[in-house]
């Protein structure tokens, strides 16, 4: 497994630093906080190996340091669009995506969104918004380059609908009296542990790994840990 994962003695593991309920960035003292930073350092004490951080700003990011082996695993949301050159282990936790919408909208239900002449704005790159290219059928989906950039725009207008993680879905509507959740997610967004698909033991062990943390509730200690609502353990 080692020689796997952390051919040099070190795990590196690639961070997604946009969703901060897995990740809070470093503290005073530089040591990186967060479920999916002390998730890693409990499979790196698993494996006896010293571990190296390697965060990015976007999940398009992460999955792309796979083609320049910039990390030996990634603490990423599992998609079939990044299945190929990255396999993933089961799911550790989920988060629920939804939809937001503004005043007086007529879109009362998740349903009606995916009409024609409706436009959708969501996170391009990000698990919810690889599944809205592959199930949104009628309606436009409008590419953003962040949570902030999206919540910016669906509030200037260019959107009629805002799609997102419920977590964050909730802080925008705090910030714009008047705009409603949409009752219902429309999909999960599950978090997992990717490696390389040419590394067949690795992942065997590394779904292990999340087998024993899920059985043994330490995921759901971590959420309680840092704090991270509407992050929530998957059934074991």
């Amino acid at each position: 497994m080692r020689s796997q994962l952390a051919p040099e003695g070190v795990l590196r593991v690639g961070l997604n630093m946009s969703n901060s309920l897995l990740n809070k960035g470093c503290d005073s003292d530089g040591v990186w906080q967060g479920v999916a930073p002390d998730l890693s350092r409990q499979l790196a004490e698993a494996l006896n190996v010293g571990i190296a951080f390697v965060p990015y700003a976007t999940p398009s990011l992460v999955a792309r340091g796979i083609d320049g082996d910039e990390w030996t695993v990634a603490m990423i949301a599992a998609d079939p669009a990044r299945r190929g050159a990255i396999d993933f282990t089961r799911p550790y936790a989920q988060i629920e995506a939804g939809y937001l919408v503004p005043p007086g909208s007529p879109v009362l239900h998740p349903e009606q969104v995916d009409a024609p002449g409706r436009s959708v704005i969501a996170y391009a790159g990000s698990a919810y918004g690889l599944w809205l290219e592959r199930h949104l059928v009628h309606a436009r989906l409008i590419p953003a380059t962040s949570f902030e950039d999206a919540f910016k725009r669906f509030n200037a207008g260019e959107a009629e609908v805002l799609a997102s993680l419920l977590p964050k879905l909730q802080e925008d509507c705090r910030s714009w009296t008047g705009c409603r959740i949409l009752d219902g997610g429309f999909m999960t967004v599950q978090q997992a542990i990717g490696c390389r698909s040419d590394c067949n033991e690795a992942l065997s062990y590394l779904d292990d790994f999340v087998r024993s943390a899920l059985q043994q509730f330490r995921v759901e200690e971590l959420i309680r840990k840092h704090g991270a609502l509407g992050l929530r353990q998957v059934s074991h």
